[in-house]
């Protein structure tokens, strides 16, 4: 079993979207995958792409990971005031 993990915590527009190819996905039936990767805001250990970004639980003790992805919480809540609200 892989011992990486990824997390995840969703915050969905509340006005819904429209897709590229133009159908329309109300906000109570809006999912993560109906919103391009590229589109998506991730809080990251680091910047970055690839695995090297990722909050990694195989590379360190758990607590240590929980810890670091805790302290980044601040700057989730802060795009989701100033984007979505």
């Amino acid at each position: 079993m892989e011992a990486a993990s990824l997390s995840k915590l969703r915050v969905l527009p509340q006005v819904g979207i429209t897709t590229y190819w133009g159908a329309v996905v109300e906000p109570e039936k809006l999912t993560v995958r109906d919103i391009h990767s590229n589109k998506r805001t991730r809080i990251q250990a680091k910047q970055g792409p690839g695995t090297d970004s990722w909050f990694r639980y195989d590379q360190s003790d758990f607590d240590t990971c929980i810890n670091r992805v805790l302290k980044a919480l601040p700057s989730a809540e802060t795009w989701v005031n100033q984007n979505l609200r």
